[in-house]
């Protein structure tokens, strides 16, 4: 069977056009788009690696990061187990060919 090949992300609005909304979602008015549960969250600022994490997201950005996001799901909500796997964010995909990104080695 063929694998359905992955979508595409798209760019978040920017943090001004979203921070009513993201709020509102952290505080459990609004549901996320996706809520990721049972994931082992990588805080790139502290080194720490926090097990049976929650993260909700809307509008490609996080809302809510924690113990439990049961607050944040509603009824159009996508819920993904990550099974304890590694949640890391922040972290892109920076590997590209020059002649894709249609510069010279120089620029």
């Amino acid at each position: 069977m063929a694998r359905k090949p992955p979508a595409r992300a798209t760019k978040p609005k920017p943090w001004t056009d979203m921070a009513t909304d993201l709020v509102d979602v952290a505080m459990g008015r609004k549901p996320a788009d996706l809520v990721i549960r049972n994931g082992r969250w990588v805080n790139v600022h502290s080194g720490e690696i926090i097990a049976g994490t929650d993260i909700a997201i809307s509008g490609g950005r996080f809302a809510y990061c924690g113990p439990n996001a049961s607050h944040t799901i509603g009824q159009g909500t996508k819920v993904v187990d990550a099974g304890g796997r590694y949640l890391v964010p922040g972290l892109c995909d920076a590997h590209m060919h020059v002649e894709s990104g249609m510069v010279t080695v120089t620029e």
